[in-house]
């Protein structure tokens, strides 16, 4: 694992979940914000004891501290726009983590549009997270895949849940440094 140990993340359904997971298994320090408390993200985190709040808008998740500030924020599938001041409050910026090869599917549902349009590929990206808007940041990793015919939509959903995350596990496991809007992560160093 990377020296990189604190992460904000930001989830909903179980696609994030999944993303969730991933940092909770390879021993990422995790607090999450999901949109209510009955979401996929709320129940991992509860039946994990990780801390977790729901969304308020406008307020700050988790108490202020330079000390404890996460070093690097996650969205995985939340649905929602992330105050820019949340986004601004991390050491080292917020990587989106979308199902689909952005540009194309950018937005919502790109999983059933790929299923819909008959695509026989499709991937995972992660790019920069952006104050008020969606899905514009700069790509900072894609991954495609051949989209699998055996399984039924529900598989694909949770098979694509899965690799979104190792997908950004394994980007943050061996990138030595990137760039993420105007912060560049260290992740072989940790300077504390």
């Amino acid at each position: 694992m990377s020296q990189l140990k604190r992460i904000l993340f930001y989830g909903t359904d179980s696609l994030s979940a999944a993303v969730l997971s991933q940092l909770h298994q390879q021993g990422y320090e995790v607090r999450s914000v999901t949109k209510h408390p009955r979401t996929p993200v709320h129940k991992y985190c509860t039946r994990h004891g990780l801390p977790v709040e729901v969304f308020a808008r406008g307020a700050p998740p988790f108490p202020s501290n330079k000390t404890q500030a996460p070093e690097l924020g996650v969205v995985a599938s939340f649905g929602g726009m992330i105050p820019g001041s949340v986004i601004r409050s991390t050491k080292r910026g917020f990587v989106n983590v979308h199902p689909s090869l952005i540009p194309k599917y950018k937005g919502p549902a790109p999983l059933p549009h790929t299923l819909l349009n008959g695509d026989t590929d499709y991937g995972i990206t992660l790019l920069e997270a952006l104050p008020r808007s969606f899905d514009q940041g700069k790509i900072l990793h894609q991954r495609q895949l051949p989209v699998p015919l055996h399984m039924s939509g529900g598989e694909f959903w949770d098979h694509t849940g899965r690799l979104m995350g190792e997908t950004l596990v394994g980007y943050l496991n061996t990138k030595p440094t990137f760039q993420v809007g105007y912060f560049v992560i260290y992740l072989l160093t940790d300077p504390h």
